[in-house]
């Protein structure tokens, strides 16, 4: 019997405890709940916007690339970055097969010289310039700089710059890039074939 009484006692103790500490603590409990369920809910409909974005972005995207005559994009949508970025890429192609150099340079610089884009579109934009352009490019300043046997893309930039110092009759300039990428570790098969066959071509002529 005094055990019944002893359990009563305790039960009504812990129930009293619980009660105190809900008093205390019970509002926190039922925000921390209501942020949970609020973020949960939150970051699912934020998915399925980002989700339904991406998607009418990229049949936009793809729609404009399919144009028969590229327009530009300003005025058609809000892009994302990564969106937006090809589609400067996109429209300088297209301008430089319109003949018209002098606005595709604008763009590749607008990408070349944004630091909020990434190092490696900066590049490319900078490599496209010259490769269109060869020093007549407002970024050979830049180019120069990626010129390296460090990295695929300098070796690239190397063989570039090589075949303007031939395109300029500096044969031997341009020669000893030449051998210099051939025996660069960071040289892939294509370019070295490619690179072999110019230099038997020199050698013959």
């Amino acid at each position: 019997m005094s055990e019944e009484i002893l359990s009563e006692i305790e039960e009504d103790l812990q129930k009293e405890r619980i009660k105190k500490l809900w008093n205390v603590y019970g509002k926190y409990i039922i925000l921390f709940i209501f942020s949970v369920i609020l973020f949960v809910g939150g970051w699912q409909f934020y998915s399925i916007w980002q989700e339904k974005k991406l998607e009418k972005e990229s049949n936009l995207f793809y729609k404009i690339l399919n144009e028969d005559s590229f327009t530009p994009f300003e005025g058609k949508s809000k892009f994302s970055l990564g969106y937006d970025l090809l589609l400067k890429f996109q429209e300088a192609n297209s301008l430089i097969k319109k003949g018209d150099q002098a606005a595709a340079q604008g763009i590749w610089s607008q990408i070349a010289l944004n630091n909020s884009f990434d190092k490696i579109y900066r590049k490319m934009a900078i490599l496209l310039s010259v490769m269109y352009l060869g020093d007549e490019s407002s970024l050979f300043s830049e180019f120069n700089e990626m010129v390296s046997l460090d990295d695929s893309l300098g070796v690239l930039s190397s063989e570039i710059k090589a075949n303007i110092l031939l395109k300029n009759g500096n044969k031997s300039q341009a020669k000893e890039i030449f051998q210099g990428i051939i025996n660069s570790k960071k040289a892939n098969i294509r370019s070295i074939e490619r690179i072999n066959t110019v230099l038997e071509t020199l050698d013959e002529s």
